[in-house]
């Protein structure tokens, strides 16, 4: 945080755009989220096995998937009903 004081053009995000163009707060796409089936969490590679899981699903920009909308964020079920996403999503 002492950084933030000293250099003024640092901005804190607070504010996403969802899927119908609406201002949302980001702490409402941020929720932690079960594994999916195949993926054991007692398995000392399961942090590997999850990211690999992530990073299946194709990395595509906003501006490619919505056009008409500037920076997208969506949740958890709405990235993987559109199997696709940009920066945040594979967050």
């Amino acid at each position: 945080l002492d950084s933030f004081k000293h250099d003024k053009d640092n901005k804190v995000l607070a504010l996403g755009t969802d899927l119908d163009g609406k201002s949302r707060l980001i702490c409402r796409f941020v929720r932690p989220q079960r594994p999916p089936n195949h993926i054991r969490p007692e398995d000392p590679f399961a942090i590997e096995a999850a990211a690999r899981f992530v990073s299946l699903i194709p990395f595509l920009a906003d501006h490619d998937l919505f056009p008409e909308l500037n920076d997208v964020w969506c949740t958890d079920q709405e990235f993987l009903q559109l199997q696709c996403g940009d920066w945040e999503e594979h967050c």
